[in-house]
């Protein structure tokens, strides 16, 4: 089932499709006696909108909070995606890092991703501190091993390491902004040791 994600979101917006037509065009009627054909030619009678308004109001929040779980789930399977991404791409970088520096602010990109995960998509807020503190103690490891210029930097990244460790955000996709922006500005950093050794 995880082969073909676009196939999986076409098969449950129809059946979400299916759902909402059943329950929001209704056949039968509810009467006092039991059911009724529904008669769109006849002009409903007032009585009709009373019986019929709280169950379309009931049906319409309930199918609201089924797509605002169905969305919610997506964001978390994407955030898992990318992650799983990110795990294999830091282990490759990682091997073939040129400096000692380099490894460090990839071993602390990664505790950043993972993070994130923890915090967006698992709502671990806990787990997510601790990988916070693993990635200051890498950055903390590699001060000694970079030029001045670029420990400006890495001063900056450790301070927007510290305001999200102190305020976790919670698993929302618009809150996970501060852990791509700490991600790329790590980037940025590798990039500039690696050319500099060039």
């Amino acid at each position: 089932m995880g082969r073909f994600p676009f196939i999986n979101l076409c098969f449950v917006l129809f059946l979400m499709g299916i759902f909402a037509t059943r329950h929001l065009v209704p056949v039968i009627h509810p009467t006092a006696n039991g059911f009724r054909l529904v008669d769109y030619d006849a002009q409903p009678k007032p009585d009709d909108f009373a019986a019929q308004r709280p169950m379309s109001n009931s049906i319409q929040r309930s199918l609201k909070m089924f797509i605002g779980d169905l969305s919610d789930l997506w964001e978390r399977a994407m955030i898992m995606r990318l992650w799983m991404l990110e795990y294999q791409t830091t282990y490759w970088t990682k091997a073939h890092a040129t400096t000692g520096a380099e490894a460090d602010l990839l071993e602390a990109r990664f505790h950043v991703a993972n993070a994130e995960v923890f915090d967006a998509a698992m709502n671990q807020q806990s787990r997510a501190k601790i990988e916070l503190k693993r990635a200051e103690s890498s950055l903390t490891e590699t001060r000694p091993l970079i030029e001045a210029r670029a420990r400006v930097n890495l001063e900056l990244i450790e301070q927007e390491i510290g305001a999200v460790s102190i305020n976790p955000k919670t698993a929302r996709v618009e809150e996970s902004a501060p852990y791509e922006k700490i991600k790329s500005d790590l980037d940025r950093l590798i990039e500039r040791l690696r050319v500099a050794k060039t």
